[in-house]
């Protein structure tokens, strides 16, 4: 088996976290998005008050209505579509 030495931080690349770039170089997972600017995002953890976390729901909530109806709306027209092929 043949190791692998990461082009950005020069650390030893484990196969679960080898990525290649496009020149074949190797890299870390994690090193390849820092030197090739990804946007990957990953959260950890949320710390949000309690009556923050009820308004965001409500508001959540609230804006889901348009998308039921318009979900009803839809289904209300297919099944009427349906409804008139049937004998």
């Amino acid at each position: 088996m043949s190791t692998y030495l990461c082009t950005a931080c020069g650390k030893e690349v484990a196969a679960p976290e080898l990525w290649f770039n496009q020149a074949g170089q190797p890299f870390h997972h994690a090193c390849y998005g820092q030197r090739f600017g990804s946007n990957a995002v990953v959260v950890r953890d949320i710390d949000m008050p309690f009556g923050s976390m009820v308004s965001f729901i409500l508001k959540w909530s609230i804006a889901a209505i348009p998308a039921i109806l318009i979900f009803a709306f839809v289904g209300f027209v297919l099944g009427s579509c349906y409804g008139a092929m049937v004998p």
